[in-house]
């Protein structure tokens, strides 16, 4: 092996020390988040689940309005606002 060929060799082992120590350092800078990072990736895979079976939030819904009235049509208020707001905000920030 040349000289050059050890040099870049010697330098590449070092990046690649230095990168996995990078790694566990930031491994164990995030640890304290895994428990909050761990709720959202179920709230997301329960949303994805639900995104394939609709029927499941319609009959959800459709309970909650003969179970509930009063409070389903504040909710329905409120989600009705609050997309009227999103696509307000939308249009706004990308000029529709």
């Amino acid at each position: 092996m040349s000289p050059r060929q050890l040099e870049l060799a010697l330098k590449r082992q070092r990046l690649e020390f230095e990168a996995a120590a990078q790694r566990r350092e930031l491994a164990d800078s995030v640890r304290p988040f895994q428990p909050v990072v761990s709720a959202v990736d179920r709230v997301n895979r329960g949303l994805r689940y639900l995104k394939g079976h609709p029927e499941i939030a319609a009959v959800a819904t459709v309970l909650v309005f003969i179970l509930r009235p009063g409070k389903a049509f504040n909710w329905a208020r409120r989600g009705f606002s609050a997309w009227r707001l999103w696509g307000k905000l939308n249009r706004r920030l990308h000029g529709s």
